[in-house]
């Protein structure tokens, strides 16, 4: 369940990252550190969700499920329910603290 092994890898030619692929792929901020596969998730649009995430009241809920469907591969709507709204934003605000990590 990992990208190779890294003590065959050390008798090969091959080049693998030994990285634990479920864990991997279930963070869409994470990349491969071979370039083999980028995230998801790009700079500027972490820079989006910061932004977004700072000053949650500027924003309209357009362009809050706009940036939540971005960043979670959905198509969320618009909403006016507001505890919806706290579960997208408390979504985006993990996606971004695994992002820092």
């Amino acid at each position: 369940m990992s990208c190779g092994d890294l003590v065959k890898e050390a008798f090969t030619d091959s080049k693998l990252c030994g990285c634990h692929m479920p864990t991997k792929t279930r963070l869409k901020v994470a990349s491969c550190p071979l370039d083999k596969w980028e995230a998801e998730i790009k700079e500027t649009d972490l820079t989006e969700i910061r932004n977004l995430l700072e000053n949650p009241k500027q924003a309209t809920n357009g362009d809050l499920a706009r940036i939540y469907s971005k960043a979670t591969g959905t198509n969320t709507k618009p909403s006016q329910c507001s505890s919806c709204n706290r579960r997208m934003l408390g979504e985006l605000q993990k996606l971004l603290n695994d992002a820092e990590k």
